[in-house]
């Protein structure tokens, strides 16, 4: 029974070393992509205070000839000191997300590295997804392969085999005795084969227990363990399957919003083009301009972020379910 049990442990450490696998790979999915939302927040204002910066030259030029009031001098100074601000927040968060990914990297003598500066993420892109039937698949797999219930299938026939090695105490119990009578003075070397069959004492002993208290307490005990490791491993599926279809209801949120979010991209641009136009021909204000393209920096961050979001649900789905690869 030791030996039997000591077999299925070994397949319950080889779960074990895939459910932290899984976790290690699910953990630095997420920061990868906090720090590829981190780095386009920051590309985005960085652009933004680049332009904000040239049209306050701009503007200043024109109202050195006088085409515009001084007051505009003012906005478009308050609008670049802005965006500066919000830079410098952008900038640091961006530093930090770089040394948060760098907890996840070694190089091939084991020893941890720093993510170099120059290192970018790759863009990002879409893929089309049927979330009904990524969800089955998953929650299909899991009921066999996800290292939670595999350990708990293990304990379970762990506790099989003590159920039938405490089954084996009801039998009883037979010890067989057989001893060669002889002087103590003489050695069994000096006998004649024939004293080995002559010179003897058998017999047998037989105990059987009249109450079986023991006996019935430890088949009680496992009867007890097996029902409760079943009802946890009815919970543990539960919860897998649940929070399964969680990841993939945010994944298809997060995959229609990408679509509205890109569609509204698209829409602020064409609007702060136009405004743009409209400015650098004397038919628009400075406020107008500003106003269109605050909008549409923070549509390109909330885009981002929403790619961050859905990628994030994508990791979370196939870790829910115990895969780590995807």
């Amino acid at each position: 029974a030791i030996l039997r049990q000591a077999r299925l442990l070994r397949d319950m450490n080889e779960a074990e070393r895939v459910k932290i696998i899984n976790k290690l790979i699910y953990d630095a999915a997420k920061e990868y992509w906090e720090w590829y939302f981190a780095y386009q927040r920051y590309k985005f204002i960085r652009t933004g205070v680049e332009l904000a910066d040239a049209r306050v030259q701009f503007v200043r030029q024109r109202i050195a000839i006088g085409e515009e009031p001084p007051i505009d001098s003012t906005e478009a100074i308050i609008n670049y000191q802005n965006r500066l601000v919000a830079f410098e927040q952008a900038k640091m968060d961006y530093i930090n997300s770089n040394l948060r990914l760098s907890n996840f990297l070694w190089n091939q003598q084991e020893v941890p590295v720093e993510l170099d500066t120059n290192v970018l993420p790759q863009p990002f892109v879409k893929i089309n997804i049927n979330k009904d039937s990524l969800v089955e698949s998953l929650t299909n797999n899991s009921r066999v392969n996800h290292p939670e219930i595999i350990k708990l299938n293990r304990k379970i026939d762990q506790i099989t085999i003590e159920r039938r090695l405490a089954f084996e105490n009801f039998k009883p119990g037979i010890n067989l005795n057989y001893n060669v009578l002889w002087p103590g003075n003489y050695s069994p070397l000096s006998y004649e084969r024939n004293d080995f069959y002559d010179n003897y004492k058998a017999g047998f002993e037989v105990n059987f227990p009249l109450l079986f208290r023991k006996e019935r307490a430890k088949w009680q005990t496992t009867k007890i363990k097996m029902q409760q490791t079943k009802f946890e491993r009815a919970y543990t599926l539960r919860f897998i399957q649940n929070n399964i279809k969680a990841f993939g209801n945010e994944l298809q949120t997060y995959y229609n919003l990408l679509n509205n979010q890109s569609t509204l991209v698209t829409g602020y641009t064409v609007l702060r083009d136009g405004e743009a136009t409209k400015f650098d021909n004397g038919e628009s204000s400075l406020f107008l301009v500003n106003t269109r393209e605050n909008s549409l920096i923070e549509a390109q961050i909330k885009l981002a972020e929403i790619e961050s979001k859905f990628e994030k649900a994508r990791a979370g789905l196939y870790w829910a379910a115990g895969q780590y690869t995807y």
